[in-house]
C-alpha cells in the first residue's frame, strides 16, 4: 500500500506542470524507478485498473506502463512477473467506460505479448474471444482494436507453427468474419483490417475461411460506411497480388471487376478511389493472372481512368507546350485540380 501510495504520487508530479521544479523531480524519479524496481510495472499497472483513481493519473499510468514494458523488451530485462501480472488483469480495462482506457489497454496488451513466448499466446488469445463474444460495443470495440494491433505488429507469430496456435487463429478469422456482418460500422471495418492481414501470408487458417471471407466483403460492397469500402478494395487489391485464382470463379470475377470499375468511378470518398485505382495496377502487374479476366472491360475501364484523370496547373502547362496546337486540349476533356 505505501508503495502503491508512492507511485500515486509520482503520477501526480507527472501530471502537474504548474510546479516545474516538482514536476521535473517526479518525472525522474519515475524514470529511475522503472529501471530500479522490478515489479514497479505491476504498480502502473494496478493504478491503470483502478476505476476510483483519477481519470488522468489512470491515463498516465498506463502510457507508462506500456513505455515501461517496451524499454524492458529492447533491453532484454522484461521480468516474468509483470508480463503475468499485466496479462491477468488488462483484460478487464478492455471493458472500461472510458474509451481512452480501452485504448491504452490494447496498446499494452500488444506489447506484453510481444515480450512473452509464443507458446504462452494462446490461452490468452482463447480468452480475447471469449471476451469479443460476450462483451458490448464497447468492450468488443477495444478487443478488436488489440486483435488489430496484434495481426499488425505480431503476423509472423500468429501464423508460425507454435503448439496450439492453429486452432486458436482458426477461431480468430471465424469471429473476425462474422462480425463483417455487424451493426456498427467501425467494429466492420476493424474486424476486415483484422482479416486482410493473413492475405499475405495465406495461413491454412485463412485459406480454409477464403470463400466465407469473399463472401463477407461482396456482400458489403455497398455499405455506407467509407472506411469499410476502403478496406475491402485493399482486401482484394492484396488478394489479387498473391491468390488471383479467387476470380476464377465467373461470378466472383464479375461481382469484383463491376464492383470496382463502379468505385473507382462513382465513389464518393476520394481515399476509397484511391484504393480501387491500386487494384488495377495489382491484376495488370500480376503475370498470374489470365488476361481474358480483364479483356471484356478493357473499353470501360479505360474510358473510366481516362475520364478520372486529374491535372495540375503545372501539367496542363507542361502538356500545352507539346502540343503543335494547344487548343486542342479542350478544357471539356481535362480536369484541372490546384496543389
Amino acid at each position: 500500500q505505501e508503495r502503491l501510495s508512492q507511485v500515486g504520487m509520482l503520477l501526480t508530479g507527472c501530471a502537474d506542470p504548474s510546479n516545474h521544479e516538482y514536476h521535473v523531480a517526479a518525472l525522474q524519479m519515475l524514470e529511475q524507478a522503472k529501471k530500479d524496481v522490478p515489479d514497479f510495472g505491476c504498480y502502473l499497472m494496478l493504478v491503470f485498473k483502478m476505476p476510483d483513481a483519477a481519470l488522468n493519473l489512470r491515463q498516465l499510468a498506463g502510457i507508462h506502463l506500456k513505455n515501461t514494458i517496451l524499454d524492458l523488451i529492447k533491453a532484454g530485462t522484461l521480468p516474468a512477473v509483470l508480463v503475468s501480472y499485466v496479462q491477468g488483469n488488462i483484460l478487464s480495462v478492455l471493458g472500461d467506460p472510458v474509451r481512452e482506457c480501452r485504448r491504452i489497454a490494447a496498446g499494452i496488451l500488444s506489447s506484453v505479448l510481444s515480450g512473452s513466448a509464443p507458446a504462452n499466446w494462446p490461452p490468452l488469445l482463447k480468452s480475447l474471444l471469449q471476451l469479443l463474444d460476450a462483451g458490448n460495443d464497447q468492450s468488443s470495440h477495444a478487443v478488436l482494436q488489440a486483435f488489430q494491433l496484434m495481426c499488425e505488429d505480431h503476423i509472423d507469430v500468429l501464423v508460425g507453427r507454435h503448439p496450439g496456435m492453429d486452432e486458436v487463429l482458426n477461431g480468430m478469422i471465424t469471429r473476425f468474419i462474422a462480425l463483417f456482418a455487424h451493426s456498427d460500422a467501425e467494429i466492420r471495418r476493424i474486424a476486415i483490417n483484422c482479416s486482410r492481414q493473413f492475405i499475405l501470408p495465406r495461413p491454412n487458417a485463412f485459406l480454409v475461411n477464403l470463400p466465407t471471407f469473399l463472401q463477407g466483403l461482396l456482400a458489403l460492397s455497398k455499405d455506407q460506411s467509407a472506411g469499410v469500402r476502403k478496406e475491402i478494395c485493399q482486401a482484394l487489391c492484396s488478394l489479387v497480388e498473391v491468390k488471383a485464382d479467387f476470380l476464377a470463379d465467373p461470378s466472383i470475377c464479375q461481382f469484383v471487376i463491376e464492383f470496382l470499375l463502379w468505385t473507382t468511378e462513382h465513389d464518393s470518398d476520394y481515399e476509397v478511389k484511391k484504393e480501387a485505382c491500386e487494384f488495377w495496377s495489382s491484376i495488370c502487374e500480376n503475370q498470374d493472372v489470365p488476361s481474358e479476366i480483364l479483356r471484356p472491360y478493357l473499353t470501360r475501364l479505360t474510358l473510366v481512368l481516362l475520364n478520372g484523370m486529374v491535372y495540375s496547373g503545372e501539367e496542363l502547362a507542361a502538356l500545352e507546350a507539346d502540343l503543335d496546337r494547344p487548343q486542342e486540349l479542350h478544357p471539356s476533356q481535362t480536369h484541372v485540380a490546384s496543389r
